[in-house]
Formats: C-alpha cells, sequence, structure tokens
C-alpha cells in the first residue's frame, strides 16, 4: 500500500483552522468599519379621519311601508222580490265595468204590477165607504140638533167610531198602495255607484228569491290600501290633513313594479283603524287613491295587489343629519376640535333610519368624524382628509 506524502497531511490538518481565522479577522474588520444610522426625530401627524361639517337644515320625513289593495266600496247585491230575471245588463259578469244607475236587472213586473192594481182597486172602494160614512155622519148631526138643538150628540149618535173606522180603512189601503209600488219599482236593480263586477251567480230566466246574494260589486271611484307601521311612527305622521292647501306632495305614493316599468298612484292618508293588529301589534293605516283603475289602464291598482308605499311625515326644522355609522356607543359622537383632536360629544337623537341620524345638541360647523378608529381615545391627535359638506341622505 502507497503512504500520503507528509505535507498533504499538514495541509489537510491546518486548512480549517486558517479559514477560521480569516473569517473572524474579517468580522472584525466589518464591526470596527459600521457607521451608526442616522436619527430622525419622531413626528406625531395624527390619525387620519374622514369627517362632516354640520349645517342646519329643514328636513321632511318619509316612512317607507308595504300594503294591501282593498275596494273602499263593496256590495253584496241580493233583490229584495221574487221572481224571473228577463234582463240583464251586457257587462254583468265577473270583471264587468257598469256606471252608476245604470239598470242592472229586469225582474218580471207582472205579478207586481198587477198587485199594484189590486191595492189601487181596493184604496177607491175604502174611500168610497169613508165617504158615504161621512155624509151619513153629517145626516145623524143634523137630525140630532133638530130634535135636541143645540145638545151635542153622542159619538155613537154622529157615527164617529163608524167614521174613524173608514178612515183607518182609507189608510190601510194607502198603504197597500204604497208597498206595491215599492215592490213593483224593486224588479229593476241600478248600480249605486260606479262599480266592476267582482263575482256573481245568475243569469237570464233564472227564478230568483228574496234576499239570496246574487253578485258583488265593488267600487272604482276609490281604492284603500291598508299598511301596517309601528306605533312609534305615528307621530311622524299627519293622518287626514288631505285638506291641507300647503302641501306640495302627495300625502302617500303608492308603487308596483313590474318587469316592464314602475308604476305609481298619489293617495291620502285618511286614517288609522280602531285596533292595533293582533298579532303584529301594528297599527294599521288607510290611504285612498282616487281613479285605481283610470290612472294606468294597463295596469288598474286592483283589490289584493300588495304594494310599496312612501308615506310623507312632517318637517323636522333645524335638525343636523349625520350617516348612521358616525353614531358612537349608541348616543354620542366623535368631534375634531379646535386643537386638532378628538372629542367625545354626547347628543340628543330625534330619529334613526336606515342610512341617516337626525339630532340635536351640535353647534353649526362643528366636524364630526364619520370614518372609524382604531383604539379611539378622548383627545387623540387627528389629521383630516377633507371634509364634505353636510347633506340629507334620503331613507
Amino acid at each position: 500500500m502507497s503512504q500520503t506524502p507528509p505535507h498533504k497531511t499538514l495541509y489537510k490538518k491546518w486548512l480549517p483552522l486558517i479559514v477560521l481565522l480569516c473569517a473572524i479577522t474579517a468580522t472584525v474588520l466589518l464591526i470596527k468599519s459600521r457607521q451608526p444610522p442616522a436619527k430622525h426625530p419622531f413626528i406625531d401627524r395624527g390619525t387620519l379621519v374622514e369627517v362632516q361639517q354640520m349645517t342646519t337644515q329643514d328636513v321632511p320625513l318619509h316612512i317607507l311601508a308595504t300594503g294591501t289593495v282593498q275596494p273602499q266600496q263593496q256590495l253584496r247585491l241580493s233583490p229584495q222580490v221574487s221572481g224571473k230575471v228577463v234582463a240583464l245588463h251586457p257587462q254583468f259578469h265577473a270583471g264587468g265595468d257598469i256606471r252608476q244607475g245604470e239598470l242592472l236587472l229586469t225582474i218580471d213586473p207582472r205579478d207586481y204590477a198587477l198587485a199594484l192594481t189590486k191595492a189601487q182597486n181596493s184604496l177607491s172602494s175604502a174611500l168610497l165607504n169613508f165617504e158615504q160614512v161621512t155624509n151619513q155622519a153629517e145626516v145623524a148631526r143634523n137630525e140630532w140638533r133638530v130634535i135636541n138643538g143645540s145638545t151635542p150628540p153622542p159619538p155613537l149618535a154622529a157615527l164617529e167610531p163608524q167614521k174613524r173606522q173608514a178612515q183607518a180603512a182609507v189608510r190601510a189601503a194607502e198603504a197597500d198602495v204604497q208597498l206595491a209600488e215599492l215592490n213593483l219599482s224593486r224588479t229593476k236593480l241600478y248600480a249605486p255607484f260606479d262599480s266592476r263586477i267582482l263575482s256573481e251567480q245568475i243569469d237570464l230566466g233564472q227564478n230568483l228569491t228574496s234576499g239570496r246574494e246574487i253578485a258583488i260589486l265593488i267600487g272604482t271611484a276609490k281604492a284603500e290600501v291598508v299598511i301596517p307601521i309601528p306605533l312609534s311612527e305615528l307621530p311622524w305622521l299627519e293622518i287626514g290633513n288631505k285638506h291641507n292647501q300647503d302641501r306640495k306632495k302627495p300625502a302617500a305614493t303608492i308603487s308596483l313594479t313590474t318587469p316592464r316599468q314602475r308604476y305609481h298612484w298619489s293617495g291620502d292618508m285618511d286614517r288609522t283603524l280602531a285596533a292595533v293588529d293582533e298579532q303584529g301589534r301594528m297599527s294599521r293605516i288607510v290611504v285612498t287613491v282616487d281613479a285605481p283603475y283610470a290612472t294606468h289602464p294597463e295596469l288598474p291598482l286592483q283589490a289584493g295587489m300588495f304594494v310599496d308605499v312612501e308615506l310623507q311625515g312632517i318637517t323636522l326644522k333645524e335638525i343636523f343629519t349625520i350617516p348612521r355609522s358616525a353614531l358612537r356607543d349608541n348616543s354620542s359622537l366623535w368631534l375634531v376640535d379646535e386643537d386638532q383632536r378628538l372629542k367625545i360629544k354626547p347628543i340628543t337623537i330625534v330619529r334613526k333610519e336606515r342610512d341617516r341620524i337626525l339630532v340635536r345638541g351640535l353647534t353649526a360647523n362643528e366636524q364630526v368624524i364619520i370614518s372609524a378608529i382604531s383604539g379611539a381615545a378622548d383627545g387623540m391627535k387627528l389629521r383630516i382628509k377633507t371634509p364634505i359638506q353636510s347633506s340629507g341622505v334620503t331613507q
């Protein structure tokens, strides 16, 4: 076997030590030659915030709700006399439109005409009998005066009971004539108002029974929208103030959206119902709408529709409007004071809406912080981004 030369053995033994010494030497030289970093003074510029400058304004309130359409007038039609139907209005079917005063149907009047003739004959007989009794009574009084002078005759001698009985018979006969005339007039049924036939169960030639329902009519001049709203919203509304001439907008706007377009109707807040809803404990407002079928003939405001409603409320005077996100702890705001520092200020909330809050307790030109701050504290230094002028945020 061959042996390793002595000089190679010496090289392998001392090489690691030489490398280590070189590394130590380079490290020491680098440490001695380094320069300390330049020192810059710390400047606290403050937390960047977005603010809104406060101004007072008059804010008209608008309350959004939904409601169900119902007819203002609804009539369950039934005849007051019995008989056979001999004539019908051509529109007397479900969905038919009938104007006020138009003849709806005619019941065969012949039986009632005969009854009227009979009653008139009975009245003539009663009048004749009354005249006869009256003449007889006058003759009896004259005979009494001839025999007894100025002494008043007794009622029986003057035929007073017979005269009263004949007079009562005349009144009864007159009542029979009036009843017969009334029954004859009831053979014709007229529309009491502009209406649309909701349903009907009648046909020409059908025999009707007195008091039996034959149709349901709903009025077309006005419709009503019943709107449930929370009791807390009632103080903001002027219900029943539909004759206010100063109002520039309708008290309520009803709308319905279809794939084609959005339809609108104007209405008036007419009244509240007598009781709250037992399930939701909501108050119910009735809005009346004129000409529900004529405003949009292609889409009438029909009974049963579920619609959106915007109710016009009162106008709050000199109020501050802020975004709802700016409210802190449900009762205070963050403001920027004169020294550009954060100030926590309690405020009076007048009304909360979906996107805004109406408050009092501020002064004009105060700057309200509307952006979020992490670790906010009273006195924190701030830096304002760009003030934006206060404006009314629609609900």
